[in-house]
């Protein structure tokens, strides 16, 4: 699929804006497959895809690439791209690829520390 290849991509750049593209070029790609999917007929609306649409497929996109270090790569872009550039569809698109990574790799610092205090109170009774 194109999305996932342009969201493997990411690996051979090494600016911030450069790796920042290859994730507004994946969720285009995804945008323009659902398009061509839905061609319009006549009389038929275009079909609009919304965040609520964007983020399983993104999640599917992010499942199936081969892309080492997503979250890495992520935090990099935040680190070190000016604030400027994430305003609009790059931001819209590195957001969604955040959650994306939230959604298939949670965090579990929250499950250790709701254990820890558990393990903390049944001490203490």
């Amino acid at each position: 699929l194109p999305a996932i290849e342009k969201l493997e991509s990411i690996q051979s750049f090494s600016k911030p804006i450069e790796k920042l593209f290859c994730v507004v070029q994946a969720a285009r790609e995804i945008w323009k497959c659902v398009q061509n999917f839905n061609k319009k007929e006549e009389g038929q609306e275009e079909m609009t895809l919304g965040g609520d649409d964007l983020l399983p497929i993104f999640c599917y996109i992010v499942a199936h690439s081969s892309a080492n270090y997503l979250h890495s790569e992520s935090a990099f872009i935040v680190d070190f791209i000016e604030d400027s550039e994430l305003m609009g569809e790059n931001g819209y698109a590195l957001a969604t690829l955040q959650i994306s990574l939230k959604v298939l790799v949670p965090d579990d610092t929250n499950i250790n520390e709701s254990e820890n205090e558990n393990e903390s109170e049944n001490e203490n009774e």
